[in-house]
């Protein structure tokens, strides 16, 4: 039972780390843009 809550929690982790992944790579785009014009 144990297991499985804790995959859950990897499951979750995971998802949130892709979101911030994304987050930051918008947020690079958007400064070099704003650099470039």
């Amino acid at each position: 039972m144990r297991e499985k809550a804790t995959n859950l929690e990897f499951e979750e982790a995971s998802k949130i780390k892709e979101q911030i992944k994304y987050i930051t790579e918008l947020k690079e785009k958007q400064v070099a843009r704003d650099i470039i014009s």
